[in-house]
């Protein structure tokens, strides 16, 4: 069992604030966790996956779910909550068809989240840590460093999820594992009103980022479709 990430507790406070005009959703550690990709070919982008919250089979009847689609003006890939009705707890969380959108269609939303990784990579080089205002990085700790300017581009890591809900952008990108892992010692690189990063660090060197990242919301004006799932899109 593990707690989620930063930027999964994010998505779910936003998808409340939203469609639950701001319900509070409790949030336990993840019981069951799962991931796939449509088609079973391996994939490192936006795997499939679902959490549960509950020991089966003791699902609450009564509760209720909403969803939402991860890249906008785009149809067949969601995230779907479920909640306790009575309890407002967390239930499930499962993102369906994210393999059928090739990465291409994320290229802006992930050289928006390089841009950050590398002004945070500057902010430690250049900058004592008694003046870095958004970050708990050690500026003498070279394992950090070495790390951090190993991580771009993003699309080289073992695992990488971008999703686009709304107007967040979420990032999880792990390099060296294929698998979400919850492990090592956290540092916040950056934290504002607008955006944050996390990474994990243990004894091997950097194990993911973590973070959301605000974008400009679509206008409904402009709600047009651009894409709907390719039938053997994940990683072109």
């Amino acid at each position: 069992m593990r707690e989620l990430f930063v930027s999964e507790k994010k998505m779910v406070e936003r998808i409340s604030e939203i469609d639950w005009n701001g319900r509070v959703i409790q949030m336990p550690h993840i019981v069951t966790e799962s991931h796939d990709y449509p088609n079973k070919k391996p994939a490192k982008f936006n795997k499939d996956f679902e959490y549960t919250f509950y020991i089966w089979p003791n699902r609450p009847e009564k509760n209720f779910g909403t969803m939402a689609h991860i890249l906008p003006r785009t149809l067949g890939a969601k995230i779907f909550l479920a909640v306790n009705e009575e309890t407002s707890t967390l239930l499930d969380i499962t993102m369906m068809g994210a393999g059928a959108f090739p990465i291409r269609y994320f290229k802006n939303y992930i050289a928006a989240w390089e841009e950050v990784i590398g002004g945070a990579i500057s902010s430690c080089d250049n900058l004592p840590t008694s003046k870095l205002q958004y970050t708990n990085c050690e500026t003498d700790n070279p394992l950090i460093h070495k790390q951090l300017k190993k991580a771009i581009p993003l699309k080289k890591h073992a695992y990488l999820r971008v999703l686009v809900v709304h107007d967040i952008i979420f990032l999880l990108a792990f390099p060296r594992h294929e698998l979400p892992v919850h492990q090592g010692t956290r540092y916040t690189l950056h934290e504002d009103a607008t955006c944050r990063l996390d990474c994990y660090i243990d004894n091997e060197g950097l194990v993911c980022f973590d973070g959301w990242l605000h974008t400009a919301p679509t206008p409904k004006s402009e709600w047009t479709l651009v894409a709907v799932p390719e039938e053997n899109g994940a990683t072109k």
